[in-house]
This record gives C-alpha cells, sequence and structure tokens, in this order.
C-alpha cells in the first residue's frame, strides 16, 4: 500500500491536490490533522485553508498512509 505522494506544498487558498492510494481496491478513510489548515475529501482531494503544517491519514485495510501537507501562503 501507498500514497502517491508522502509530501507536498500548496501556495495558494483554495488549491487542491488529489491524494490517491495503490496497492488495494478497497477505499480509504481520508482525515486531517488540522481542517484550519487543509481539508480533505471523502476522494482524497486536499484543499489548502490557511497556512501551516498539518497531516492527511488515509486508513485502509487496517493500515494508516501519511502524508504531510505544507500551505505556503
Amino acid at each position: 500500500l501507498s500514497l502517491n505522494r508522502d509530501d507536498f506544498t500548496l501556495s495558494r487558498e483554495g488549491e487542491t491536490w488529489r491524494l490517491v492510494v495503490s496497492g488495494t481496491s478497497s477505499v480509504p478513510t481520508w482525515t486531517t490533522s488540522d481542517p484550519a489548515v487543509a481539508t480533505v475529501g471523502a476522494d482524497g482531494t486536499v484543499t489548502a485553508v490557511s497556512k501551516g503544517t498539518c497531516r492527511v491519514t488515509a486508513t485502509v485495510d487496517g493500515v494508516s498512509l501519511k502524508c504531510i501537507v505544507r500551505c505556503n501562503f
């Protein structure tokens, strides 16, 4: 199991990036450590909200995959 990125930066409010889990056909559950910095949708789309850093986690097949998200604007 892996994410298509383990670290990325968004440079403006509202900018998005879609995280994708590979290695499974199961649907992951997405969470963000700080929704004031970035939100994540059910399809893995991360949206920048405000400046800061947070962690987005995909939980699938009993495994947690983490990605660092930096919002620099």
